[in-house]
């Protein structure tokens, strides 16, 4: 529960969120956030994948996988209908 007090705090305090003029930018920004987050966790498991491992282990990553491009996909389009329909 601290470690994510401490993230959120850290992530609303850099100067783009500091600068955002209202709620519409703030919650653009914190989806671009989240968007970024999601996409170093993929590159992870895409890393993981490439080495050796069993068959589950592999299904397994590969559902992590998906999940993510999801998110990705999930933040990136709620960021862009923010910033068209405030």
């Amino acid at each position: 529960m601290l470690d994510e007090f401490g993230f959120c705090l850290k992530a609303l305090s850099t100067p783009k969120v500091i600068a955002a003029m209202d709620k519409t930018q703030l919650g653009t920004l914190i989806m671009k956030l989240g968007a970024a987050n999601s996409k170093a966790t993929l590159n992870v498991y895409n890393e993981i994948i490439k080495k050796p491992g069993s068959l589950q282990a592999l299904k397994a990553l590969n559902c992590c996988v998906e999940a993510y491009k999801y998110a990705i996909f999930s933040f990136e389009m709620v960021s862009s209908e923010l910033v068209k329909d405030p």
